[in-house]
């Protein structure tokens, strides 16, 4: 089979122009590992591929579901396996970090006794001590995952328990991966990232941004999973007249730098080869490709 090349990094870093060029000059397909692009109608916010490069190369992961129905790293771990039996020579991208946990660890999630048994334990834990508490549970487990996940919504976030007690995330035993892979996670200078984050959370708003979330809202429902992404929700605040354009914009850009060390933390467990991104793209694809080789 052919070797699954991975692009992970914090938001803004500029892996998905990078796997695209790549893509194009390898001759593979691209496989999107963002936990918010298989939103449909969620383009801005997510800095979704446009159709013009979607079209340079096939991508796939992305304008999967509608954003009122729920998904997860589980669903999203049996999608891809189906996605690169027919398209092995692939490029996967992303920065969500249970994506690509799941992408090159898999998941273990089998419909057992032990299931069943913790989730009802869970629904206990929330009757008890509350939703509050048991989203908790799931922040000081998973940070980056309990971000995307309101604490009403308690199937949810019983739900991400129940996976993440089946990866054992808390544990740093050796786990053998599902399928050849190489991954490349590229990162920058703290204060360049910023400068990116900040600069791209300004276009997001000129493209359109508030008016993008403006009509999501009216036809679906605010307390949908997919309306906690960063920028989305905070614009949401804004619609409602909780906040000024310019304070959801300072909320935006501070709630993404944040996200973005949570990211780098994550992706550093999963030992990749670091790229530095401070480099011109030209030399970024040249180095890629010697490891390649």
């Amino acid at each position: 089979m052919s070797r699954l090349i991975c692009i992970a990094g914090p938001t803004a870093v500029g892996k998905s122009d990078i796997a695209l060029q790549l893509a194009k000059k390898l001759n593979r397909c691209i496989v999107s590992a963002d936990s918010f692009a298989i939103y449909k109608g969620m383009d801005i916010g997510t800095a979704k591929p446009s159709k013009t490069e979607q079209a340079e190369a096939k991508h796939f992961m992305i304008d999967v579901v509608e954003p009122c129905e729920e998904y997860n790293a589980f669903l999203y771990s049996k999608a891809v396996d189906e996605v690169l039996k027919t398209n092995p020579n692939a490029i996967a991208v992303g920065g969500t970090g249970l994506y690509f946990e799941s992408l090159l660890y898999g998941l273990d999630f089998p419909n057992s006794d032990d299931t069943q048994k913790l989730r009802s334990e869970l629904w206990d834990f929330c009757d008890k001590f509350g939703k509050e508490a048991l989203h908790k549970k799931l922040a000081e487990i998973n940070p980056e995952r309990a971000e995307k996940i309101h604490p009403n919504n308690v199937k949810s976030v019983i739900r991400a328990l129940e996976i993440l007690d089946k990866k054992d995330f808390t544990t740093k035993k050796e786990r053998k991966p599902v399928r050849d892979y190489v991954l490349f996670a590229m990162n920058c200078d703290r204060n360049l990232l910023y400068e990116r984050i900040n600069t791209r959370v300004d276009k997001m708003f000129e493209l359109g941004l508030v008016e993008e979330v403006e009509l999501l809202s009216k036809k679906y429902d605010s307390r949908c999973q997919a309306f906690q992404a960063i920028g989305y929700k905070e614009t949401l605040e804004y619609l409602k007249g909780e906040f000024s354009l310019s304070d959801i914009k300072e909320q935006i850009k501070r709630h993404t730098r944040n996200y973005a060390k949570r990211q780098i933390t994550f992706i550093k467990r999963l030992n990749p080869i670091w790229i530095d991104a401070n480099k011109g793209k030209d030399d970024i694809i040249a180095e890629i490709e010697s490891y390649l080789r």
